[in-house]
């Protein structure tokens, strides 16, 4: 369901630059034909509250994400960043 909800979001979103059949290619791993980039910067924003998905998160923080750093620095000259929103309630 999350995943389909992912998808759903970001076909919406890139539909304007991009037609839904290489948004489609790009789930599938192929990468040949992304529109032109506008930003250096690729950013993912992490929202929950703060014990609400821990191992998760950790897991992200820990393992995914430094690889997501190298890989956008070294195969495409991006910077990778990180935001996250912890709720206390």
């Amino acid at each position: 369901m999350f995943r389909r909800l992912i998808r759903h979001l970001v076909v919406k979103l890139v539909t304007d630059r991009m037609d839904e059949q290489n948004v489609e290619l790009i789930f599938a791993g192929t990468l040949d034909n992304l529109p032109p980039v506008s930003s250096k910067v690729v950013r993912i924003f992490t929202s929950s509250t703060f014990t609400d998905m821990l191992m998760e998160r950790n897991t992200l923080m820990e393992y995914v994400y430094p690889k997501l750093k190298e890989y956008c620095r070294e195969k495409h000259g991006l910077e990778f960043q990180v935001s996250a929103n912890l709720s206390f309630e």
